[in-house]
């Protein structure tokens, strides 16, 4: 099945960018990239869904864009992607650029579908804990420090986060947590342990007046996986029936996961050879998004890749065809923002170098652009502005 570019990454990619710069070669980009290690965090994401279906999914490690600076002041222009016409001297009929609308939308995407995804837990322990990065993470400015569970308001301290990642079907936080702090504020919110799963503690909630049914979450020192609940239109606390059946159970989704961190579960990085090299060409950075097969069935937070409100409402231009699979990324550096592009496309319907030159990377201040059969990856850097330093 191919990938359904429009709705997963490209949704909000309206907004047009001007062309700020030339193309330059001469990144390095050849054998060394093509071969890099898949990145760390993959471990994490399952080839498929329990269907079958497609894959998707969105990193961002918040500590480090944190650390070095807002990443909306870091993106090319003056504004944040889905924010009217960023760039000075924009040019009449200038396509957006991919590079930079589509990992910086997903952050804001990551940030939706997490606070939805979590909201419903009513851990308010936890909210104190992801809220400093993840509440509006390119317009604000978090400061400079990983996120920690406020300690003077009563509720327990969970300990810290750096990364996290979303899928359709569960969320992980990624850090420094304290179990005994975690256990208590599961209480609280009405969960209760219920044995263990790849070494890591599952809760489940027990109904009462917050209402936690059918949710699940597991918990190890490094790590914290939250269930999301079905989208397949049974409510929390409805039972399914032969009719209307729950494709799965929120534990299920949990006890997912961590199967394919363990390895027991096949990961998105062994489904294939392309999806393996895309990971590792592109899946390195500090917001990264990825998908492969038919990712409308995967859409994280029922819908989050599609980042409600931050798109014109009008259809966008698809300068590319739909691909198998697909990654960006952006890494944000001291002097330096770059951004990368990773995407396999079925036989014979491989875009030609034009295309891809005027959608992807077309307001580098440099860009290298390799097109090898049926895959094609995009490098592009833009110097950052000596006052947006930190």
């Amino acid at each position: 099945m191919t990938l359904r570019r429009r709705k997963l990454l490209t949704t909000a990619a309206a907004a047009p960018l001007a062309a700020t710069a030339g193309c330059t070669d001469g990144f390095g980009f050849g054998d060394d990239a093509d071969t890099r290690d898949v990145p760390a965090y993959a471990r994490w994401v399952p080839a498929s869904g329990p269907g079958e279906d497609g894959a998707g999914y969105v990193y961002v490690d918040w500590a480090a864009i944190n650390t070095l600076q807002d990443l909306g002041e870091s993106l090319p222009g003056d504004d944040p992607p889905f924010e009217g016409t960023p760039g000075r001297g924009s040019t009449e009929g200038t396509g957006g650029d991919a590079l930079v609308i589509v990992p910086g939308t997903a952050v804001v995407a990551a940030g939706l579908g997490i606070g939805v995804g979590l909201g419903v837990y009513g851990i308010e322990s936890l909210v104190g804990l992801v809220d400093e990065y993840v509440d509006d993470p390119v317009m604000d400015d978090p400061g400079d420090s990983p996120a920690e569970t406020p300690t003077d308001d009563g509720e327990p301290d969970l300990g810290s986060m750096e990364t996290t990642l979303l899928t359709r079907r569960a969320i992980v936080l990624e850090g420094s947590f304290d179990l005994e702090a975690v256990e208590e504020a599961a209480t609280d919110a009405e969960f209760e342990r219920s044995g263990t799963h790849q070494d890591a503690r599952i809760y489940e909630g027990t109904g009462g007046i917050l209402g936690s049914d059918d949710l699940a979450f597991a918990a190890r020192e490094d790590a914290l996986v939250f269930g999301i609940a079905p989208s397949d239109g049974s409510s929390l606390g409805e039972t399914p029936t032969e009719e209307a059946p729950r494709e799965e159970d929120v534990r299920s989704r949990v006890e997912r996961l961590l199967n394919a961190e363990s390895g027991e579960t096949e990961r998105l990085s062994g489904r294939s050879d392309d999806a393996g090299w895309a990971l590792g060409r592109a899946g390195h950075g500090h917001v990264v998004v990825g998908g492969w097969g038919d990712v409308d069935a995967d859409s994280p937070g029922g819908g989050a890749f599609e980042a409600p409100g931050f798109g014109t409402g009008e259809a966008t231009p698809e300068p590319l065809p739909e691909s198998d699979g697909e990654v960006y990324s952006l890494t944000l550096e001291e002097s330096e923002l770059s951004g990368d592009m990773a995407a396999v496309y079925p036989e014979s319907e491989t875009p030609d170098r034009e295309p891809v030159e005027s959608s992807v990377g077309n307001t580098a201040d440099g860009r290298e652009i390799e097109i090898d059969g049926q895959r094609v990856a995009v490098t592009g850097t833009w110097s950052r502005e000596t006052e947006q330093k930190s």
